[in-house]
């Protein structure tokens, strides 16, 4: 197996042989792809690292757009799967489905963190060029009317596939997605959320997000230091400056802590900040030097994976905290950091904000509630932290105990319900019963 193929190889492949959807998906622990003529790409799946008995993959592949969409169902045990739509290009088709994988994963654990009963999936839409990627990108727009044609009909095409999937998925905005988008994806298709106001949704979940972090940070403060500890003078590092970076740095600066910013992407964000809190606020465009200054706190708010070998060697903080998906590298990261004195709060246990957005939505909103679960995160970060020295366990080992007691848990009333879409799926796929798809052991 090759993992240097790229995503147009696959996509032009596949249309060759006159492919232009197929699903790979694992039923009472066997592996099926509807289609012989993408057999090829089961080990991309089931050997990749990220894969973790996921229920379902599903691929469609867009020519109109120069687009493969992938959307990945890990598990739909608690409820209907539910996660964000990535746009990305991807150098090569492996790393791609890596990332869905990863991310569908995530987003089990995160639900089930919060206590949410849906499942954990997530979709990506991969443009087979960088410069097919640039063209959809520059088209992102902050209300629908503004968008343009090439990126509106990117959104209708996987709207459409999303519609196709017979309710097993239901779709939000993750990165270079926005509200907008889903509006326009609704025009096409009832299963998506994270829609504006306008339209009957929550708009954007990210400063209930960032409220969040920041209580968990509160939280973290109170464990570490002393039960009385505040904000106040702590000198924090802040890796990114997005849409949760940003106004997590503004409420932390409003406590009164000192802020050291790594972000050279967000630059127009980065003076915004500097202007507004000159006396609080530094920037660095040295990588180096940021994760090698000493400081009380780092908080990593990027896109994922701000955590490897190198910033566990030289990170010299006593608390890691923020709102980035996916921060480590690798597991075992966990016990480099706890043997250095770091306690490390798992972003999976506080960044549920944005998922709880997307949960009323589609179970009636009730704006009290955000608040309730923003301040819930501090209460049960200091539950876990505290829970944590007294079982002699990282606050992550705990905290995957717990998450993963929930996983197991069938929906109260609705049971396995994902699976049997599953299994309808993919005799309409391969226009067969699923005991005589192509079998993975035969492919």
């Amino acid at each position: 197996m090759s993992t240097k193929i790229s995503t147009e190889f696959v996509a032009k492949h596949l249309l060759s042989k006159n492919v232009d959807r197929f699903m790979v998906a694992n039923i009472n622990g066997k592996i099926h792809c509807s289609n012989p003529e993408a057999s090829f790409l089961i080990p991309y799946i089931i050997e990749s690292r990220e894969y973790k008995d996921h229920e379902a993959v599903l691929i469609k592949i867009d020519e109109s757009t120069g687009c493969i969409f992938i959307v990945s169902i890990h598990s739909s045990k608690r409820g209907r799967p539910e996660g964000g739509v990535r746009l990305k290009y991807y150098s090569t088709f492996a790393e791609g489905v890596d990332d869905v994988l990863r991310l569908s994963h995530g987003m089990t654990l995160k639900n089930a963190a919060a206590n949410i009963w849906e499942g954990g999936a997530k979709a990506v839409i991969m443009p087979y060029t960088h410069k097919i990627f640039e063209n959809i990108d520059e088209g992102k727009a902050s209300i629908l009317g503004n968008m343009s044609p090439t990126r509106l009909h990117v959104m209708y095409q996987m709207a459409g596939f999303v519609s196709s999937l017979q309710g097993l998925y239901l779709a939000g905005e993750d990165v270079n997605l926005n509200s907008a988008d889903m509006d326009a994806m609704l025009q096409k298709c009832v299963h998506v959320s994270c829609l504006n106001q306008k339209s009957g949704g929550c708009g954007n979940p990210s400063p209930y997000t960032a409220m969040g972090i920041f209580k968990a940070i509160e939280a973290s403060c109170q464990v570490v230091f002393s039960d009385n500890s505040t904000l106040e003078g702590k000198k924090i590092l802040l890796k990114g400056l997005g849409n949760v970076g940003y106004p997590l740095a503004e409420s932390l600066a409003k406590a009164g802590a000192n802020l050291v910013i790594f972000d050279p992407y967000n630059q127009k964000s980065v003076q915004k900040l500097l202007s507004a809190y000159p006396s609080q606020v530094s920037n660095t465009t040295d990588y180096q030097q940021f994760i090698s200054t000493p400081a009380d706190i780092f908080s990593p708010n990027a896109t994922s994976l701000s955590i490897g070998a190198n910033e566990a060697e030289h990170l010299q903080v006593k608390i890691i905290c923020g709102g980035e998906n996916a921060q480590l590298s690798s597991p075992e990261l966990v016990d480099v950091l706890h043997q250095k004195g770091i306690t490390y709060v798992p972003e999976i246990w506080i960044n549920w904000m944005g998922v709880f957005s997307a949960y009323q939505e589609h179970m009636g909103i009730v704006q009290s509630e955000f608040l309730v679960m923003v301040n819930n995160i501090h209460r049960t970060t200091l539950q876990l932290l505290k829970e944590a020295i007294l079982a002699d366990k990282t606050p992550y080992t705990l905290a995957m105990f717990i998450i993963q007691q929930r996983v197991k848990e069938l929906h109260l009333i609705y049971g396995h319900r994902g699976i049997k879409i599953i299994e309808e799926l993919l005799k309409i796929w391969c226009n067969k019963n699923p005991d005589s798809s192509t079998d993975a052991m035969a492919a």
